[in-house]
């Protein structure tokens, strides 16, 4: 389901109990307020192999340095050596975050040995890169569930006061984050331009004087020409006079 978040959460997996070696917290941001709790749980171990799983809805709170921390108590001695079952294995969303095992005790595990062989307290945390968590909120569940081997019996002891057995086995864990730092929120006022101005340019205008074509008297007045149906007939009339004159000198 989230792949890329598999390789890291199995190297936080062998430190899972180690106070010392806790996995680097990745983030550029800083918050000094105190942790606040996502996930917490108790439960007391009733039978053999006892098995849990719970799924907690997540609001989409942004947190940094997630950090579980888990307490398990219970029979998880060796038996005398007779087998090698008794194991403690817890998982964040399916993926495994730690095993213990009686056989097999990672370094910078914190154990105490109550009662040899029969009565174990398991304790540590480790804690969750920006990344990791942003991986496993993504879908806004968290599933936390742990596993109990098969020779992890349920043990109690008699109470005379209230003559019964009281269960002695549990285990608790705690997830808690540090809220991320509220950012500037991003203005949703649109943003007003200027109108553009739609003013139309006004240039020049153009010389548009007419030519003066006014009376024949004044200064500045223009002369009229003689249209060519005009002239002809001045010249008809001048040829007849001529004819007129030279007849009568013959």
């Amino acid at each position: 389901m989230r792949k890329q978040f598999i390789a890291a959460f199995g190297i936080a997996a062998t430190a899972f109990f180690a106070t010392a070696a806790q996995a680097t917290i990745v983030s550029t941001t800083t918050n000094t307020t105190q942790p606040t709790i996502i996930a917490s749980n108790t439960t007391t171990i009733t039978k053999a192999a006892q098995e849990f799983s719970k799924t907690y809805s997540l609001d989409g709170t942004k947190y940094t340095g997630v950090t579980i921390s888990v307490t398990a108590k219970g029979d998880y001695g060796t038996n005398y050596n007779v087998c090698d079952d008794e194991y403690f294995n817890f998982f964040v969303d399916g993926y495994q975050g730690a095993h213990w095992s009686s056989t097999s005790v990672p370094a910078g595990v914190s154990v105490t040995q109550n009662i040899k062989d029969t009565d174990y307290t398991l304790s540590g945390s480790f804690t969750l890169t920006d990344s990791q968590w942003a991986a496993l909120s993504a879908d806004n569940l968290l599933t936390i569930s742990w596993k109990n081997g098969a020779d992890v019996d349920a043990y109690s002891s008699w109470s005379w006061s209230s003559l019964s057995y009281n269960w002695l086995g549990s285990v608790s864990y705690t997830v808690t984050g540090t809220l991320m730092p509220s950012t500037t929120p991003i203005s949703t006022t649109p943003v007003v331009t200027p109108p553009v101005t739609t003013t139309p340019v006004t240039g020049n205008p153009v010389a548009t004087t007419p030519v003066n074509t006014g009376s024949d008297s004044g200064s500045g007045a223009a002369t009229k020409v003689p249209e060519p149906g005009s002239i002809a007939l001045l010249g008809l009339g001048l040829a007849g006079l001529g004819l007129v004159r030279r007849r009568r000198k013959n």
